[in-house]
């Protein structure tokens, strides 16, 4: 048994690294395809994409779904907030270099951490107050720009971290009534409707054959990071995972480094570092019991 539960927790990891290194990947075609695309046409094509996987996990588990919903206004205010966080995210990666759009919209946990001790009504820990000036503090030393057209990327970066973790704050009240492919296939129609409408009004532009493969790779990109995310937490324990997440802010800085020849300063790179610690901090030593 004990071979048997250290092989898992490796898998679990391993899995996990993998999935957020293909997360940091879709993040590659983003930026690739924001030149010629709006970014309602990106979240399109990322949503669109992303649908196949979701039925298929409806299909897998379609004796225990339950279409009805007890709480349609919070599913309503979980999707404006995730169709919000994509939409910023994805602008701040087009004009940001990405390992400091990673490091910024990696600070998630911070505002999760706020949102359940005045929404779930969850006692904060002294580690994880300190986990998130830590990290605010990192946030200070990345954004911290050396010329002004960084400014307004970096502050929609941090405003997709505050919307996702929204998100994050929404699914675990969800995730006491609903299943969580339901919720994901209500988010997601409700964005395929938003993102239809939106390119309906603004068309496409003509696409070369290099368009369509970056389109590939960001739906095969997606997909995987989805797919990987769901087999590491089935294999391991949330906790354990979550500090896991923060290898983004690895991958960023050297996808960015060896593709667009992006690079960071000293002090950008110790407040990434510090954002890392923060989160770490934050994920493991956060949240301690309910009041």
């Amino acid at each position: 048994m004990a071979r048997l539960y250290i092989g898992r927790k490796a898998v679990s990891v391993i899995l996990m690294v993998m999935s957020v290194f293909m997360f940091s990947v879709t993040e590659v075609f983003i930026k690739a395809l924001g030149g010629n695309y709006n970014l309602f046409q990106i979240v399109a094509f990322r949503i669109w994409l992303s649908l196949p996987i979701v039925l298929t996990v409806l299909y897998a588990d379609r004796r225990n779904i339950r279409f009805r919903t007890r709480v349609p206004l919070l599913h309503a205010v979980r999707f404006l907030f995730g169709l919000a966080s994509m939409i910023a995210i994805f602008y701040a990666v087009t004009v940001i270099p990405l390992g400091i759009a990673a490091a910024l919209t990696s600070t998630a946990p911070f505002f999760v951490l706020a949102g359940s001790s005045f929404f779930l009504a969850e006692r904060v820990s002294k580690f994880g107050w300190l986990g998130a000036v830590v990290g605010f503090l990192g946030v200070i030393l990345v954004a911290a720009p050396h010329s002004t057209s960084n400014i307004p990327g970096a502050f929609v970066a941090l405003l997709g971290a505050l919307l996702t973790g929204g998100v994050i704050i929404c699914l675990r009240i969800l995730g006491k009534t609903e299943n969580p492919a339901i919720s994901a296939l209500y988010n997601t129609i409700g964005m395929s409707f938003v993102c239809l409408a939106a390119t309906a009004y603004f068309g496409f532009p003509s696409s070369s054959f290099e368009d369509y493969l970056l389109v590939a790779g960001l739906g095969t990109a997606g997909g995987l990071a989805q797919i990987l995310n769901t087999w590491a937490y089935r294999h391991g324990n949330a906790a354990a995972l979550a500090p896991l997440e923060f290898t983004a802010c690895l991958w960023g800085p050297l996808l960015g480094l060896a593709i667009w020849g992006e690079t960071m300063t000293p002090i950008a790179v110790f407040g990434l570092a510090a954002i890392v610690v923060g989160g770490c901090l934050c994920t493991t030593k956060g949240v301690t019991d309910d009041r």
